[in-house]
């Protein structure tokens, strides 16, 4: 997955100079954003680009909202924080720098209502696929389309909501929270991690869904990495089957 991932990313960072989408596409485009509520920001911001041009892209936002309205798309609520806090991913990244911004739009990627007067973590799976689409849109930034590195504010975040959630190594795209979750965690565990991260690495990708797992505390964190990947997989697949619709850049 992380290869096609890696194909797709490069195919992301041309559609600046992509020819004016037909009538066809943008049909096809007002349909995906008229049934938007479980739509990939990726798709989101294509079926943008498709209808408006990637000038639609530095629009203020009451600008977007009251254009689609005018072409009767009116978004859901979660919609529209994902298409917003995708926009900022490309605009101005703070995802990669700011904790709070980095919660809110992991939340806003999948479909999490933000709630200011409880504390929210964020789930590994959640951070997982958010950093991938965020490298992603990345490749949209009309300065300088690289992804940034991650600030230690964010790598302490995301640290602390995988200690809660019991894992002792991080899923590979959080690798960048490898060292602050290590810090989080007694020293006598190193070891363990490092077994941990070694074996999963030499594990087959394949058909996770049919692995059987022990009681073994090694078992134990295999099966949240797992458990991991899996939501990323289906994240992915729904993402590709979306464009792949679209036609905008598959």
């Amino acid at each position: 997955m992380h290869e096609e991932l890696n194909k797709l990313a490069s195919l992301v960072s041309t559609l600046e100079s992509y020819s004016k989408p037909d009538s066809i596409k943008k049909l096809k485009a007002k349909k995906l954003l008229g049934n938007s509520e479980d739509l990939d920001v990726i798709t989101l911001l294509m079926s943008l680009r498709t209808l408006y041009g990637i000038q639609s892209f530095y629009w203020e936002p009451e600008t977007i909202m009251q254009t689609l309205r005018k072409d009767k798309l009116e978004l859901p609520e979660l919609t529209e924080d994902k298409l917003l806090a995708g926009l900022s991913v490309i605009l101005n990244p703070s995802f990669f720098w700011d904790s709070l911004v980095f919660q809110r739009t992991v939340q806003a990627f999948n479909n999490v209502p933000y709630n200011a007067e409880v504390v929210q973590e964020c789930t590994p799976a959640h951070m997982s696929w958010a950093v991938y689409a965020a490298s992603l849109l990345r490749g949209l930034d009309p300065a300088k389309a690289e992804v940034p590195l991650f600030d230690s504010d964010v790598c302490t975040y995301t640290a602390v909501c995988l200690q809660r959630a019991g894992f002792v190594t991080p899923p590979i795209v959080l690798n960048y929270a490898k060292e602050a979750l290590q810090n989080l965690l007694p020293k006598t565990s190193t070891a363990f991690s490092n077994e941990v991260s070694k074996t999963w690495q030499h594990t087959s990708k394949t058909n996770l869904n049919h692995k059987k797992y022990t009681e073994t505390p090694i078992d134990i964190q295999l099966a949240l990495l797992a458990s991991n990947q899996l939501f990323e997989q289906e994240q992915f697949k729904h993402m590709t089957d979306n464009l792949l619709e679209l036609e905008a850049i598959i």
